[in-house]
């Protein structure tokens, strides 16, 4: 089913006339299945987590997944190490003819 946004089905001189406060946001949160039924699984109506669950159950039982849990490091500053190696700034001291130190490079 596909729904044409307001804007467009009230014409283009509206649609010019709306302001960025006025814009929708597409709904990101957790909600409710519909449409997500078929011959050998029922879900509409569920819960996101109840279906989430309902499908881990139905792949289980059917041979075809089993329920694990995985842990993954997302953090951006290790996960650059494996192109450009760990990121920590090397300091030069400079050091002048009389053994002074100066301001570092």
């Amino acid at each position: 089913q596909v729904v044409a946004p307001a804007a467009a089905a009230s014409g283009a001189a509206n649609a010019a006339a709306a302001s960025a406060a006025e814009v929708e946001l597409p709904f990101a949160e957790y909600g409710v299945a519909v449409n997500s039924s078929t011959s050998s699984i029922e879900l509409d109506g569920l819960s996101t987590a109840a279906a989430k669950a309902k499908v881990i159950e139905w792949l289980e039982a059917a041979g075809l997944g089993e329920r694990r849990v995985n842990y993954k490091l997302r953090d951006w500053l290790f996960a650059r190490q494996r192109y450009w190696g760990e990121p920590f700034p090397l300091v030069y001291p400079v050091v002048d003819d009389k053994g002074t130190l100066g301001d570092p490079v």
